[in-house]
């Protein structure tokens, strides 16, 4: 079919790539602003741990358990919309710019639609989930939360798909600023829901929602440079991002429905641990983002190589994102070790809690290790259009060890919040050796194709002017 004249032709870009001789150079140049701006989701949760501890161990369980609800019914938007970034990052390896619009409007749209459903699903769960929790007030603290946040959804998982969109364009700027603006008027809008007004744990979901709407509406604000395209091109591009990132998707729902359903699981043990755990994640999830910023970073580089018909460039990319990924796990280990006591007493005051968060620490500081090298080489996997292996993988190791090793651990052997983070180590010391294992052999090559991610709908239609739309 015949380019249509607004539409110039792809330009054939050359074979080298400005990071190959460095790739370990331009992995960190992408992932410090990715981490900074990945921060919106785990200030924001600490934020709200530090404040709501005030109110007492039973809010501070059921803002927790209320928290690892509704990020467990996004987790399949989260990790779908990542689909976005991988489109654009390989359009932008063939030289094929002009398309890239097109996919951002499609991720909106489809933010927008999974967002709906997922509010559905969010109030049918604050119904359920307080059956769940050691005592009436945390399990009325959850409710109230889940019912909540449920509802600005929508609005979150949009913010998500700009992200990637920005992220796909290898511009980190705008979701920085966005995210370190949004966080301070969170923590402001929580002071006042939580202090002033005395709202609990609703007011505490309702500050979360209304600094992801600032973050989105500022990230669509920067996405009017580029445009953001709606119409016939984009209804059909809807598809090419499900397609894309459906594999991530079901990997980050059945990997946080794992985790859902051991802090489920904990919840019925005690306020104690499951406001221990509670502060465990938020601390963990601190040193989760870089390590997650270096795997989507190394999915851009590994995108890119393939979009550039460089495969040769992709273990190269891999190998420095484990390398940066094990340094960066360690300081991370030592720190949560070395310092736990003083972490703990910095969440409260009650000695017998603070007492349980540092043995916690330290079994968090092994999964950290764990984690960190299975991110990057899954990250990789995704990057070069194996994310259905790399779903397969990550599924199995969930769900084959953390439930059931963590009955083991938390209920029969009675190792409470200690036992769910030994339950998770396992699950991520069983997926690095997997992922790493089919990297270093090269086996990805034989299974997957440079065009995997590329999408044929846009090849067959014309796409339109590359003037912003009005809608942008």
């Amino acid at each position: 079919m015949r380019t249509p004249p607004s539409e110039p032709p792809l330009r054939t870009p050359a074979r080298t790539l400005a990071w190959e001789a460095r790739p370990a150079r331009a992995l960190l140049a992408l992932a410090g602003p990715i981490t900074l701006s990945g921060f919106s989701f785990a200030i924001m949760g600490v934020v709200d741990t530090l404040l709501v501890g005030a109110l007492g161990a039973a809010e501070l369980a059921g803002v927790g358990l209320g928290l690892v609800v509704t990020n467990g019914l996004m987790g399949f938007g989260f990790g779908l919309l990542r689909g976005v970034k991988i489109l654009l990052a390989q359009a932008r390896g063939r030289g094929a710019d002009e398309s890239a619009r097109v996919y951002v409007g499609a991720g909106v749209m489809v933010a927008l639609a999974l967002g709906l459903a997922m509010t559905a699903l969010g109030e049918l769960a604050a119904l359920f989930v307080p059956r769940f929790a050691a005592s009436v007030e945390a399990g009325e603290a959850a409710r109230r939360y889940i019912a909540v946040r449920s509802l600005g959804m929508p609005l979150i998982l949009a913010y998500v798909a700009l992200r990637e969109a920005r992220y796909g364009y290898g511009e980190t700027r705008s979701p920085l600023v966005s995210a370190l603006i949004g966080n301070v008027v969170h923590a402001v809008l929580d002071l006042v829901a939580l202090f002033v007004l005395g709202w609990g744990a609703a007011g505490a979901a309702l500050a979360n929602v209304l600094a992801f709407m600032l973050q989105g509406a500022l990230l669509w604000a920067a996405q009017r440079e580029t445009g953001i395209a709606f119409g016939a091109a984009e209804r059909a591009a809807r598809w090419e991002v499900v397609r894309a990132g459906a594999f991530t998707g079901m990997q980050w729902a059945l990997e946080i429905g794992s985790v859902a359903a051991l802090s489920l699981l904990l919840a019925g043990v005690s306020d104690r641990d499951m406001a221990a755990h509670q502060i465990a994640v938020q601390l963990a999830a601190f040193c989760f983002l870089p390590a997650l910023a270096l795997a989507e970073s190394a999915t851009v580089l590994a995108a890119e190589a393939v979009g550039r018909e460089r495969s040769d460039l992709v273990l190269q990319v891999a190998r420095a994102a484990r390398n940066v990924a094990v340094a960066y796990a360690a300081v991370c280990a030592l720190a949560l070790v070395g310092g736990g006591g003083l972490i703990a007493r910095g969440f409260t005051d009650d000695p017998a809690l603070a007492a349980l968060v540092r043995s916690v620490l330290i079994a968090t500081a092994a999964h950290q290790l764990f984690e960190a090298v299975a991110l990057a080489g899954h990250g990789v996997l995704r990057g070069v259009g194996a994310a259905r292996l790399s779903a397969l993988c990550a599924l199995a190791c969930a769900w084959l060890c953390t439930p059931w090793l963590g009955v083991l651990f938390v209920r029969v052997l009675e190792l409470g919040a200690v036992g769910a983070w030994l339950a998770r180590s396992f699950e991520f010391a069983c997926a690095s050796i997997i992922v790493w294992r089919y990297i270093e052999r090269g086996a990805w090559q034989k299974r997957t194709r440079s065009a995997d991610l590329v999408a044929p709908a846009l090849a067959t239609q014309e796409l339109p002017p590359s003037r912003p739309s009005v809608a942008a």
